[in-house]
């Protein structure tokens, strides 16, 4: 049965690595505590006590693990160990709290000394660990204990150059007497970011971690921590590329449309972005140059907006820009129109909105089988007549082909006209796969009209 020898204070509490003090102790975290420390050599620690010879120990053979938990006090240290007093073996148990990068204030209990605190000093490389209780230091190393630390690579695969929003995979390689690290010791950070959010994937000696980085070039850095607390590291450069948003899709008005003076116009489009999708309504924004050469004054934002010209102009020119909601990068489009004089009767206001062509890329906007009933939706809105006064109509036309002209021989005949609705449901008859042109169109008393139009596609196959 092994003995459990009385230690002199100073030394068992040297001995006692780092921990948290108690509750109250308000630290920062600092997981480099975490690791098994071992004295590099044998330390003599003596009593001066006046008259009397002074006796001394010798604390050797000193093994200590602490483990750093995170918790929102702070950094809380516990773990314990072994030592060799003047030949008698002794064991301790430790808990403290980080109170600063590289300090600690911790508690020792040793078998038949009670507690101890006192206090701890970590090396700016995190392997030295000075412990000090009552004026006498204890040295420990991590470096002691006949650890190596681990050899790390990284890779990039399909890099180093990325677009931006696309998932990134790190591959990582360890070598070390470890054969698998748990999640929180396998750290990866971008130069760029606190803290790469990052998905490990793979276990043991090969950790893979997919990503998202924000435009840039970042040195992306895997650290790794065995369980002796001893630290390897591997870097890698990756650039981000933001690619400009692409050209916007300008619907309304189209070109050389006439708008008349203080009535409303109605402005919609959309744009797409490579690398995230169709942009937000904040992304999009609308102006005119009213005067040629002149500045680009904002009309607004958005995919749809509307917009009152209060003068006559001739032309006008109508920009939607797009910003990426990344990097920053800008794409534009636009439409020339003219701004007639007012007073007159103003041309009604329409869209199609069913279906929508807001949320999809390309000219053809729906795609149909002839076993569906096709439903249609639009607004009008006129300044002077009111809604029930309006000549509403929807037209069906073949075409050639996408972003054809009208087929004068469509293989089947064009559905009928629907007339007095906004909105139109219609059974298109099966004759192979044809392109449409779905138009409405609004006559106000007056007999001004405006048309709006998109393309859909009828097939008589069967998606199965």
């Amino acid at each position: 049965m092994k003995r459990l020898t009385r230690i002199a204070p100073a030394a068992v509490l040297a001995l006692l690595l780092i921990a948290p003090l108690g509750a109250s102790a308000q630290g920062r975290v600092d997981p480099r505590f975490f690791g098994i420390y071992c004295q590099p050599r044998p330390q003599e620690f003596c009593k001066s006590i006046p008259v009397l010879p002074d006796p001394c120990r010798t604390v050797s053979e000193g093994r200590i693990r602490l483990e750093h938990d995170a918790v929102p006090a702070g950094g809380a240290l516990r773990g314990g160990g072994s030592f060799r007093l003047s030949g008698d073996q002794a064991f301790l148990a430790v808990a403290g709290s980080v109170i600063s990068l590289g300090r600690a204030s911790f508690a020792a209990s040793v078998p038949g000394l009670g507690d101890q605190t006192g206090s701890a000093a970590l090396s700016s490389d995190g392997l030295e660990l000075r412990a000090t209780a009552q004026g006498r230091t204890l040295v420990l190393r991590k470096d002691a204990c006949g650890n190596e630390a681990p050899v790390v690579t990284l890779t990039v695969p399909f890099g180093p150059t990325f677009p931006f929003g696309q998932h990134i995979f790190f591959d990582g390689r360890v070598v070390d007497e470890d054969t698998s690290f748990p999640p929180q010791r396998l750290l990866l950070r971008s130069t760029q970011a606190a803290g790469l959010s990052a998905v490990q994937i793979a276990g043991g000696k090969t950790p893979g971690f997919l990503g998202t980085l924000r435009p840039g070039t970042h040195r992306v850095t895997l650290t790794v921590t065995d369980s002796g607390g001893l630290t390897g590291r591997a870097s890698v450069d990756v650039t981000v590329v933001d690619r400009p948003p692409e050209t916007p899709v300008i619907f309304l008005p189209a070109e050389g449309a006439t708008f008349s003076a203080g009535a409303l116009a109605l402005l919609q489009g959309h744009a797409h972005d490579p690398d995230t999708g169709f942009l937000p309504d904040a992304s999009l924004a609308w102006s005119a140059q009213l005067v040629p050469g002149g500045p680009f004054v904002p009309l607004g934002g958005g995919r749809e907006t509307t917009a009152v010209f209060a003068d006559p102009a001739d032309p006008v020119r109508l920009r939607l820009t797009a910003t990426s909601t990344a990097g920053g990068g800008q794409s534009q489009a636009e439409r020339t129109v003219r701004v007639a004089p007012g007073g007159g009767d103003a041309s009604p206001v329409v869209a199609i909105r069913e279906p929508d062509r807001l949320t999809v890329g390309g000219s053809l906007v729906r795609s149909y089988a002839v076993t569906e009933t096709a439903h249609f939706v639009a607004s009008a809105f006129d300044p002077e007549d009111a809604a029930g006064d309006l000549q509403l109509r929807w037209r069906f036309i073949a075409l050639t082909g996408l972003d054809g002209v009208p087929d004068p021989a469509p293989p089947v005949p064009n559905p009928p006209d629907v007339t007095g609705s906004l909105t139109a449901d219609v059974d298109f008859p099966p004759g192979g796969t044809i392109f449409y042109r779905v138009v409405f169109e609004a006559t106000d008393s007056a007999g001004q009209s405006t048309t709006d139009s998109v393309q859909i596609v009828v097939s008589s196959n069967i998606i199965l």
